[in-house]
């Protein structure tokens, strides 16, 4: 019986349900309409979304997927089939309405529409499923090398140029054959048709990856390394141009057919030493095409099978002209002119496009003019000198700005950028009457697009590049020196000899990265039957500044340099100059010592100088030089000279009577600065005074004295004001007695990393009292001075009466503070300390203490009031495995407003409970920041339950680093009302930042910064499920997420999340990130997502969630290739803004 229900209810439930279906859809229609009219509302919302995706894909030069393209054109179909049987349907209503009044409704319509209706329906959800599924996901990056590979419009398919592409083809295929060569004159069109091959090649399977690099005239492997690696989509880690060449060898060993074109050689190249090295018989589909003008460096590099290009044929010549000029070379009265002008061109490319450009749309009288310009070749069968076609081409640009545009990108590397320009521009103000950079970037791209019109420019690798042939750029140079008063040299040729005029008002020079060059200007030189000669001397009268920097071969500027206006002078990474003014002498016989400025150099104007990076140099200077030379001299800088032994000699410093700022930087065989041995006191007429202000002193290994003795009696040093030393690993003190005992205008001392014994060395000549004063002094830093053992190496007495601010960190046995009503057991005092606490505490405004200061300071002796101005405090060095946080001591500390703690090993920080969280808030009520550090033991800030608002309740910055057993910033219970700043940093222990509940009251946060924590998941996390419904970051500008491989996304919660001020997002290295936030979100000022922490890289796809896209494709490329693909998301995303 019970079989049969259940049998007989099945029966009825498969009769009566399709009744009731069908039956809906006359008494449901209203609703299946009104849910189709909100389908197709979703429907148009998602595939505006897609629209925009796609368009954003497409201006980035990505391939928008096919699937992606199936589904727009699906969407558009059925939203215009649905919204039209809607629309026909509401007319039909209407129209019956009229006729019935509405009361004999049409079932059968009814239904039939609604039965539609329906299927519509269904059929947007499908579509709606299908757009979650690639969302966000619309394109894929196009490969590199398919950019230009695709790319025809240069070439024109003469019949000459058919039979050598058709050969080369052949050649490709030969598997006997690996390296082939082209070569051709210079424009003849040899890159075009490589260019050509190349598609060709990818077009029938020959190869499955074809690369180019261009080589140029003087070859530069490095760049050349780094061209192939963009059309493979890699980047290179390795530095050196052997690690990259090892590199680049394995990365192609992996392709098994592939093509590496290296176009326009001048002299013979290793392919071994760039990393193209082919050879065995498992890469007998690997080959290299070279290109060359001369058959001779194809033979030198091993080429196996060679193909001339040649100038064109008469008939392909004119093809071409006509092309380039336009249909006016058909009118009567200029076609004999532009067929003499073309055959003027001789059958090379170059000319023809360079002279039919120019002429293009032209009257016939500048027709006429323009063969007084063109030079034809010495016969119809040698090309011709294509320099006057460029140069009537340049004539009749359109304006002086594209004139100047024109000769400024000459100046430019090869595949420069707008930006390259945009730098150059703006000194040769090109951009005066702009106002921003994107206007003077969109002003400049606009003339480079004229000048590639023009034909003058060629396109580069990316959209945003450019670059000039050869060519087109000696002509550039050629107009430049004679025409526009510019003196330009290129690989080392052009004019021999400066012009004769000019350089008597001539104000700067700059020679920079010129590799052979030897000398700036020759005393001496081979004529041209090889006997030496005596150049015109030249002077520089006007000459006010002079930058000399990487020039590897350079021995020598000029061989005199007296009476010039030089204000400013930079030498830097001129490894063998060794003088900067030598006599033309043999080099076996100049001496080895001889001074880098000697009696043929006088600076008596110079004000600033720079000298780094000169290996050679062993000496500055001697008494030698003019009396009034460097006598004006303000600022010296003195870097990287590895074998300067001394700056200033004994018979020197007094000359340097206006010196303000000494800087001396990583020389590692400097012994000392001022040299004052050999000098008797008693020879000085009267004690002199150097106007020193700044010394720093960095990076020096071997510096023994800053002053080789005292200079009492000879020199004064009283207006230093501010005294630095950092890693000075020799002296055993900083100051002479008795420049110490002058230093009345001392303002701020610093001594980083050094390994002293003492600060002052012990007095040569001791006096009865041994007394030193700082009237001025407000400032000290000790710092990693692990052999400091005292200020004075004997009984002393110190005032301090300006010191404000006192750091110090590791500074040995040095004891800072003691007191005169301590004994010298209590103080454990093995020599004076640094302080006495009662004569410098009335000043201190900022002071760092360890558990040994700290100590002693807790002792009764001293007053509670003692250090009541102190603002800022340090708390370090608390090595004791069960350390205790000195709240004590802190609560006396009344004005306490920034507290740092770092180096130590406590615990915890602020006791709990309700009565010690009151005493902390009386206590703490005035500090605004927080910062701790290497705190490795360090679990939890505030312990649980703990209102962190009541202990710190002014807090305006918390900044922790470095705190690996930290496990939360702080308990849920949290409120930071005022906080303004968070930064978090290699904190290893936390998982999440915030909760929910305390982000609700970060209301003043402007920046939050978390970097390198590695099991951060998420920042702001949800556990108690917020019940409220919106968080607002109002004032929030800045957020940084850096290094957090374990990162899924920002809030996982369900709230709405709104940031009204949030302007900069940085988001770098997030490798598990999914998402930012999926529920709802308001950015309304953001407009960009920096990939770098220098702000150099940006992406913007629409919305934070986007950003996604960007880290799915970089799992999938896999970690290798990561950074190319960043690099290339950043600039594509660049083009879209």
């Amino acid at each position: 019986m019970e079989l049969a229900t259940t049998i007989a209810g099945k029966v009825v439930n498969l009769s009566i349900n399709p009744i009731l279906r069908q039956s809906s859809y006359i008494f449901c229609y209203k609703s299946k309409a009104e849910n189709l009219e909100h389908k197709i509302q979703n429907l148009k919302a998602a595939r505006e979304r897609v629209q925009s995706s796609v368009s954003v894909a497409t201006r980035k030069g990505e391939e928008v997927l096919q699937n992606v393209k199936e589904w727009q054109g699906r969407a558009t179909r059925i939203v215009e089939q649905a919204e039209g049987g809607l629309e026909n349907e509401e007319k039909s209503k209407k129209e019956k309405a009229k006729r019935f009044f509405g009361l004999c409704p049409d079932l059968k319509s009814r239904y039939e529409l609604s039965k539609k209706a329906d299927k519509e329906a269904g059929a947007i959800v499908k579509l709606l499923e299908e757009e979650g599924i690639f969302h966000g996901r619309v394109s894929h990056p196009v490969d590199p090398q398919e950019i230009w590979a695709t790319s025809s419009k240069s070439y024109m398919a003469f019949e000459s140029r058919k039979f050598v592409l058709n050969e080369i083809l052949e050649a490709l295929k030969d598997a006997n054959l690996e390296r082939i060569g082209v070569y051709g004159a210079a424009s003849i069109g040899k890159t075009t048709l490589v260019n050509k091959v190349a598609r060709e090649a990818k077009a029938d399977k020959l190869f499955e990856v074809v690369v180019l690099a261009s080589v140029t005239q003087i070859p530069d492997v490095r760049r050349i390394q780094g061209e192939i690696a963009d059309f493979l989509g890699f980047k290179f880690d390795e530095e050196s141009v052997v690690g990259r060449a090892n590199r680049l060898s394995i990365r192609l060993r992996k392709e098994k057919n592939i093509l590496v074109i290296l176009d326009d050689i001048f002299t013979s190249l290793k392919l071994e030493e760039v990393g193209i090295a082919f050879g065995d018989h498992e890469h007998r589909g690997c080959k290299v095409l070279i290109t060359s003008r001369d058959p001779n460096v194809l033979h030198e590099m091993n080429a196996q099978r060679f193909f001339q290009v040649d100038l064109l044929q008469e008939d392909e010549a004119w093809t071409l002209f006509k092309k380039m000029a336009g249909d006016i070379v058909e009118d009567p009265d200029v076609r004999s002119s532009a067929i003499d002008a073309c055959r003027r061109c001789a059958g090379l490319p170059i000319s023809i496009v360079a002279a039919a450009k120019a002429l293009k749309n032209k009257t016939s009288s500048e027709w006429q003019n323009a063969l007084t310009t063109l030079i034809g070749g010495p016969s119809p069968t040698m090309p011709a000198d294509p320099r006057s076609a460029i140069e009537l081409n340049f004539q009749h640009l359109a304006n002086e700005d594209l004139k100047s545009a024109f000769l400024l990108c000459s100046l430019m590397p090869y595949n420069a950028t707008i930006f390259d320009l945009l730098k150059d521009s703006m000194a040769f103000g090109l951009l005066r009457e702009t106002r921003t950079m994107e206007e003077g970037r969109q002003r400049l791209h606009r003339l480079v697009q004229n000048l590639k019109s023009a034909c003058l420019l060629l396109d580069g690798r990316m959209a945003e590049e450019f670059t000039m042939h050869d060519i087109v750029r000696d002509v550039a140079a050629l107009i430049a020196s004679r025409d526009r008063k510019m003196f330009l040299m290129k690989h080392g040729k052009g004019p021999r000899d400066f012009p004769d005029a000019g350089l008597s008002q001539l104000q700067e020079i700059e020679v920079v990265d010129c590799k052979n060059i030897e000398e700036i200007i020759a005393e001496r030189r081979q004529n041209d039957v090889g006997e030496i000669e005596v150049t015109s001397k030249l002077e520089f009268p006007q000459l006010q500044t002079l930058t000399l920097e990487g020039l590897p071969k350079l021995t020598s500027f000029n061989g005199s340099m007296t009476g010039m206006a030089l204000f400013n002078q930079r030498i830097e990474h001129c490894p063998k100059l060794e003088t900067f003014a030598s006599e033309f002498v043999k080099k076996e016989i100049v001496s080895s010592f001889q001074p880098f400025f000697n009696g043929k150099v006088a600076f008596p104007n110079l004000e600033m100088m720079r000298i780094s990076n000169l290996r050679s140099l062993i000496m500055l200077w001697n008494d030698q030089l003019p009396e009034d030379s460097f006598g004006k001299l303000k600022t010296m800088e003195v870097e990287y000279c590895g074998k300067l032994v001394t700056v200033f000699p004994f018979n020197m410093v007094a000359r340097f009577q206006r010196l303000e700022a000494l800087i001396i930087n990583g020389s590692d065989s400097l012994q000392e600065i001022f040299g004052f041995q050999g000098l008797n006191v008693e020879e000085k007429e009267a004690e002199a005074a150097i106007p020193l202000k700044k010394l720093y002193m960095y990076n020096l290994p071997n510096l023994k004295h800053v002053w080789s003795k005292d200079p009492q009696g000879i020199m004064s040093f009283q207006d230093l004001n501010f005294v630095y030393a950092f890693d000075c690993q020799s002296p055993k003190n900083l100051f002479p007695a008795s420049v110490a005992r002058g230093l009345q205008q001392l303002e701020r001392v610093e001594i980083d990393n050094c390994r002293v014994e003492e600060i002052v060395a012990k007095d040569e000549n001791p006096q009865a009292e041994t007394r030193f004063v700082f009237p001025e002094l407000s400032f000290i830093r000790l710092w990693n001075l692990h052999k400091l053992r005292s200020f004075y190496p004997g009984v002393h007495s110190t005032e301090w009466p300006m010191l404000k601010k006192f750091v110090s960190y590791h500074c040995g046995d040095l004891m800072i503070f003691g007191s005169e009503f301590l004994s010298s057991t209590t103080m454990r005092r093995v020599s004076q300390p640094l302080f006495l606490a009662e004569k410098v505490a009335h000043n201190l405004e900022e002071i760092s203490l360890n558990s040994t200061d700290i100590s002693l300071l807790s002792h009764e002796v001293f007053p509670a009031n003692l250090f009541s101005k102190i603002k800022v405090l340090q708390v370090h060095c608390y090595h004791q495995e069960w350390a205790v946080f000195p709240f004590g001591f802190i609560r006396k500390l009344t004005n306490l407003e920034k507290l740092h703690v770092g180096c130590c090993k406590f615990r915890e920080l602020f006791p709990s409970g309700v009565e010690d969280e009151e005493k902390c808030s009386s206590t703490l009520a005035g500090v605004g920041s927080l910062k701790l550090v290497l705190l490795h033991n360090l679990s939890h800030i505030w312990r649980p339950n703990s209102r962190a608002d009541l202990i710190l309740p002014c807090l305006e910055a918390l900044v922790v680093w470095h705190c690996s057993g930290l496990v939360n910033l702080a308990p849920s219970s949290s409120s930071f009302s005022n906080l303004i700043t968070l930064d978090v940093w290699k904190c290893h222990g936390v998982k999440n930042i915030i909760a929910s509940s305390t982000a609700k009251s970060l209301v003043q946060l402007t920046k939050m910064s978390v970097r390198e924590c590695n099991k951060v998941i998420e920042i702001v996390t949800d556990h108690e499920k917020e019940t409220s419904k919106e968080i607002i970051f109002s004032k929030l500008v800045c957020l940084e997420l850096i290094g957090l491989p374990s990162l899924r996304c920002f809030s996982s919660g369900n709230y709405a999340l709104k940031f009204p001020s949030l302007e900069d997002v940085t988001v770098k290295q997030c490798p598990s990130w999914n998402y930012f936030y999926w529920g709802e979100l308001s950015t309304p000022k953001l407009h960009k997502v920096w990939l770098t922490e220098e702000k150099d890289r940006s992406c913007w796809e629409g919305d934070l969630n986007a950003i996604a896209t960007f880290y799915d494709t970089s799992r999938k490329m896999g970690s290798r290739d990561h950074d190319y693909f960043e690099e290339q998301y950043e600039h594509q995303s660049e083009m879209n803004n």
